[in-house]
């Protein structure tokens, strides 16, 4: 699909409102599904686990994020990818750009492992549906 098509698709469906919405994307979906993108965004909802189990993956998953030893922390924290440096790490003058990736990286990782942390932690105890 050309910019333009893929533009005017998106013109049109806002102007169309949902039901045209709906007969717009169909299309563009089935091209997507030849291309393996389209059974890849269905899974991610099969991929969630039943509310009857809710509880147990998430203690299975808690359990594997506290249990990695710190060889593979670090080895995780290295490799973790950094969407941007930290508007306070980038500011910082003196400092060498190799050094500000790595600090960025370290802050992303931990905030990251931290939501996780928090969020497993709330479907344990009923909070999140």
């Amino acid at each position: 699909m050309k910019r333009r098509g893929f533009l005017g698709l998106l013109g049109g469906a806002v102007a169309a409102g949902p039901a045209g919405v709906a007969d717009a994307v169909t299309p563009q979906a089935l091209k997507l599904r030849h291309l393996g993108i389209a059974g890849t965004l269905a899974r991610v909802d099969e991929a969630s686990p039943s509310d009857a189990g809710r509880a147990d993956w998430a203690k299975q998953r808690l359990k594997k994020l506290l249990g990695w030893g710190s060889e593979a922390r670090e080895m995780r924290r290295r490799r973790y990818w950094l969407e941007g440096l930290e508007p306070d790490v980038a500011a910082l003058r003196s400092v060498a750009l190799s050094q500000k990736v790595r600090i960025s990286r370290r802050i992303a990782f931990e905030r990251d492992e931290a939501q996780q942390k928090t969020y497993l932690e709330g479907v344990i105890a009923g909070l999140w549906d």
